[in-house]
């Protein structure tokens, strides 16, 4: 036989689970988007520089080989 805690322990859980996953979908896709955004700002701001030096390398290396 269970007892009335056991019953209301359960519906903290189910409640609590239930949060969870609201909270989920309503901070995962903003989350999601920003990463995004952040890796496509460090991709554009980092690509130009590296090119540059990677050609530089290459440069320099048929310079002197």
């Amino acid at each position: 036989m269970m007892g009335a805690w056991n019953e209301a322990r359960r519906e903290r859980r189910r409640r609590r689970k239930r949060f969870e996953e609201i909270l989920g979908w309503i901070v995962a896709p903003p989350l999601l988007i920003g990463v995004w955004l952040a890796g496509t700002y460090l991709y554009t701001a980092f690509e130009e520089p590296i090119g540059q030096v990677i050609q530089a390398v290459q440069t320099i290396l048929n310079k002197y080989h």
